[in-house]
């Protein structure tokens, strides 16, 4: 087994010399543009012209993110790979909960963080080898014990180099090579994330006071976890669902292509959780994606579809879920 402890006593540049020598195109950058992760893109530029870069693009982000994407273009050559959520989980999600639904809970908070980064993120990941971020160990309580490189049994390679930085040995870094500051700092504001659920901070109050500042006594933090994998671990709670209001069966929607199924279906869906019930679809895209790829249209292949849908669905039910199924 490796031993990465030995990148504990190594310099910030050495650490990503060793990721990009090592992993190629299979290590990026990811970054949001705040003070950590410019001062990594900027190290990493100057070992490498071909160092990968990505950015997660929530749909709720200030103007001044997306003039730094550029910024970055113009100054390094660099393009950011911008990563987006599912456009359906999001619709899903506004259409259930609204488009503030931060503003309700923690949990609520915490469900749109999901949607619109954890998954996203996911995704991302699971193209990659090794990916660096910029957390520093004197952010906040949940960041305290980071380590710069950790790997778990996936193999994905989490990379932290400035785990062991103060916020001023980063100042002092942009100061002497010129990094380009996010236009936000200059109003105050001392961590960024989505417009919404960001602001400027008070004076004597911590760097993370400006994340969902409407909560009281939560963890600044967007339910992005890093486990020692390198993978994203989600930590939203079981009041982030509606409480089960009864026992789980199957609803079973039957008849030829278009014949409005999935639309009923949805909106069944819809007013089942209004009242508090835990509802999953399997719609024909569904299905067709996850669960009878490459089966055609014979009599055989559509009794083996019709067997895997009730399948999934016992299952479902069993554990106190309402599966609705819109399948010819």
């Amino acid at each position: 087994m490796d031993n990465f402890s030995r990148f504990e006593a190594a310099s910030a540049s050495d650490i990503l010399s060793w990721a990009i020598d090592t992993f190629g195109d299979s290590f990026a950058i990811a970054t949001s543009f705040q003070k950590e992760g410019m001062v990594i893109l900027d190290l990493a530029s100057r070992l490498s012209a071909g160092v990968r870069v990505f950015t997660l693009d929530t749909g709720r982000l200030p103007d001044e993110t997306y003039r730094m994407m550029e910024t970055v273009r113009q100054r390094y050559g660099i393009p950011v790979d911008i990563i987006f959520p599912e456009r359906d989980e999001v619709e899903h999600l506004v259409a259930f909960h609204g488009p503030n639904l931060f503003y309700s809970s923690v949990q609520a908070r915490q469900r749109c963080c999901d949607v619109r980064k954890v998954r996203p993120l996911e995704r991302k990941l699971e193209t990659l080898k090794a990916w660096a971020t910029g957390l520093r160990r004197d952010q906040a309580e949940t960041r305290a014990a980071i380590s710069k490189v950790e790997r778990g049994p996936t193999g994905r390679m989490k990379i932290c180099p400035l785990a062991d930085w103060s916020a001023a040995r980063v100042e002092q870094y942009i100061a002497q090579h010129g990094v380009p500051v996010h236009p936000l700092y200059e109003r105050g504001f001392t961590s960024i994330g989505c417009a919404p659920c960001t602001r400027a901070v008070q004076p004597g109050e911590s760097e993370r006071a400006g994340r969902w500042w409407w909560e009281e006594d939560a963890k600044k933090e967007c339910g992005i976890h890093f486990a020692p994998d390198g993978s994203v671990a989600r930590n939203i709670v079981e009041e982030a669902e509606p409480r089960e209001m009864h026992k789980g069966f199957t609803v079973w929607f039957t008849g030829m292509s278009g014949a409005g199924k999935s639309t009923i279906s949805r909106l069944l869906e819809l007013k089942l959780r209004q009242h508090g019930a835990r509802v999953e679809v399997l719609d024909g895209d569904i299905v067709r994606t996850h669960l009878s790829k490459g089966l055609g249209f014979s009599k055989e292949d559509r009794d083996e579809n019709v067997r895997r849908i009730g399948f999934v669905c016992e299952l479902l039910a069993r554990h106190g879920v309402i599966a609705i199924a819109a399948a010819i």
